[in-house]
């Protein structure tokens, strides 16, 4: 696995400005039927880059080996 060389500084930036966010460099989406309950995470949007730079509790980190 190889990561960006500014993967760490884009992180740590990233929790510098929302504290008690999680920071991620790949996310999906999380979507949900009509009662609210979530989808299948299949039916989930990935990756998703529309938040970028908002905390959201419809994120979902993802990655490899743990993210």
């Amino acid at each position: 696995m190889i990561y960006d060389a500014r993967m760490l500084e884009t992180l740590f930036k990233s929790y510098k400005k929302h504290p008690k966010a999680i920071s991620a460099h790949r996310v999906s989406l999380i979507l949900f039927d009509s009662q609210g309950k979530p989808l299948p995470c299949s039916r989930w949007i990935l990756p998703y880059k529309a938040f970028k730079d908002t905390p959201s509790l419809q994120l979902m980190a993802i990655g490899a080996r743990g993210i």
